[in-house]
């Protein structure tokens, strides 16, 4: 079985709470996918202190595995993967909690996939960020070289604007500007599948504001790939 995105958010909107020790949860529909995807943001409004990831993500109170993470150099957004393999399948509770206190903002969204590789499904990673100094309305990591037929999935948030727009060749996967706080308060999950060459997750908005992103290659299960690239020459 090929590598392919199984299940994404409905509708493509991510979701929000104000944390205040309090977990956010959703329900998200697993059609038939073995592997889960999580990007998570935590923002601090008052733009005092590191926010944090009190505890990571559960999808059917199974907890994720975390994966890379970026904060933005001002320190008032965190943003960070998470994974969970061979996830239970159909409409379970996603829960994630965040840094206490009222200032703070979580925002998450989570896709899924078939055909993965679940004993290591992420491949090469990537960080990209921006703070006050450096402000934009482009939010990007690093660029990624992934094995032919695999998938790159990035995750950012961003301060201030208008709801997020793929760079060209990318899918907008989920997204959301949110309220009430001003730093890094809006997120957006952008996926692509990787035809062997250099490719750079990112996303645009209008306002510019301070951004983080964080990226990553999803693998296909042994000889997925291969199949796949062997399919596109036939």
């Amino acid at each position: 079985m090929a590598l392919a995105i199984d299940s994404q958010e409905s509708g493509g909107t991510a979701h929000r709470g104000d944390v205040s020790g309090t977990p956010i949860t959703w329900s998200f529909n697993n059609a038939a996918g073995n592997l889960i995807v999580i990007g998570v943001t935590v923002t601090n409004g008052s733009g005092a202190g590191a926010p944090s990831i009190s505890a990571g993500p559960t999808y059917n109170s199974v907890a994720l595995t975390a994966g890379p993470s970026a904060t933005c150099a001002s320190a008032t957004s965190l943003t960070q993967l998470f994974y969970l393999a061979s996830p239970a399948v159909g409409s379970n509770t996603v829960s994630v909690t965040g840094m206490g206190g009222s200032s703070y903002a979580i925002l998450a969204w989570a896709i899924s996939f078939s055909g993965a590789d679940t004993s290591t499904p992420f491949g090469t990673t990537s960080t990209g960020t921006s703070d006050s100094s450096g402000d934009g309305t482009h939010a990007t990591t690093g660029a990624i070289t992934a094995t032919n037929g695999n998938y790159l999935v990035g995750s950012g948030s961003y301060g201030a604007g208008s709801a997020a727009s793929a760079d060209s060749g990318w899918n907008l996967s989920a997204a959301l500007v949110g309220s009430g706080n001003t730093s890094g308060d809006a997120i957006a999950g952008v996926t692509r599948q990787s035809l062997g060459s250099a490719l750079t997750p990112g996303f645009t908005w209008t306002g510019s504001d301070h951004w983080v992103m964080v990226s990553a290659e999803i693998k296909a299960a042994a000889g997925a790939a291969n199949i796949l690239w062997a399919a596109s020459v036939m």
